[in-house]
């Protein structure tokens, strides 16, 4: 269900409708932006606030692309590191399954008469 949100970015005051269990979530989004805009006007006096806005949304934008990068590394060689043991264990049961049978061919084969 949709639950109204009041937020302030930048000194101005909006009402947004999230679901309930995203309340949260939105204010700390909310306060990340609001900080990141107020970083922006400290250090660049003077600017629109379209241009923090549009500048800190570039910021943001940027930041979330490089996890997203990130993770999709990680998971690269996760999903590497994966294939890996797949082939280690395959290879490890197949010798196991052959040494089975060797075991078994021995027990199953006829004493020769070199044996005691």
């Amino acid at each position: 269900m949709k639950t109204p949100v009041r937020v302030e970015v930048l000194d101005r005051e909006f009402t947004l409708q999230v679901e309930e269990d995203n309340a949260e979530r939105t204010r700390a989004v909310a306060e990340q932006v609001d900080r990141r805009m107020h970083a922006f006007q400290r250090q660049h006096p003077g600017q629109a606030k379209l241009t923090t806005a549009i500048i800190t949304a570039l910021a943001l934008a940027e930041d979330l692309q490089q996890e997203r990068d990130t993770r999709e590394e990680h998971d690269a060689a996760l999903a590497g590191d994966l294939r890996a043991l797949t082939t280690r264990l395959t290879d490890a049961l197949a010798d196991g399954e052959a040494a089975d049978e060797n075991d078994a061919a021995e027990e199953n084969a006829p004493a020769s008469a070199d044996s005691p």
